[in-house]
């Protein structure tokens, strides 16, 4: 359903974190709601709905692909998916969020308050001021990239911590 370029990279460094933690944890969640491009430009389908059945410690989560709604939309089906687990509000957990798109950052920082024993870091392979950059800009899509930047800056700051891949992400912080 995809038009254009697929996030190819995003999948790969889901699909490696999901090893990694299987590999070294009894017991994780994950709640992933794909780095698609958005409707009507990049992706054929307002809602976007999981090709594939939840995977025992993987749970896909659908949303409204709307360019414009679609971070909202994302956050509220993962916290959303999340509650359906019925887990305990007490329990530590260590919520890691490793996406610089806002619906994930929001997500994290929403479900830190739930969950109040967590723990929260943001794994960062990028900052949005450098995500989906391109020659052609709208002055719609101008504005709200300096919204989302404003808003990650805010947010970002109630992690707990974070794991930077490279030293200079760390100026940005």
């Amino acid at each position: 359903n995809s038009i254009g370029d697929v996030q190819f990279a995003a999948n790969y460094l889901q699909t490696k974190l999901m090893n990694g933690f299987r590999a070294n944890s009894d017991e994780f969640l994950m709640f992933s709601a794909p780095a698609i491009n958005h409707y009507p430009n990049g992706y054929k389908k307002i809602i976007y709905k999981p090709a594939v059945k939840d995977e025992g410690d993987i749970h896909y989560v659908k949303f409204n692909n709307v360019f414009g709604i679609r971070n909202i939309s994302r956050k509220k089906h993962i916290i959303k998916r999340v509650k359906q687990m019925k887990l305990d509000l007490n329990e530590r957990y260590v919520i890691i969020s490793y996406s610089p798109s806002m619906a994930y950052i929001n997500a994290a920082v929403r479900l830190s308050k739930m969950f109040k024993n967590s723990i929260t870091i943001s794994l960062l392979p990028d900052l949005p001021q450098f995500v989906s950059l391109s020659s052609r800009k709208s002055l719609i899509y101008s504005t709200l990239k300096k919204i989302d930047i404003a808003s990650f800056s805010k947010q970002i700051k109630k992690f707990d911590g974070y794991i930077f891949l490279t030293d200079a992400m760390n100026e940005y912080i």
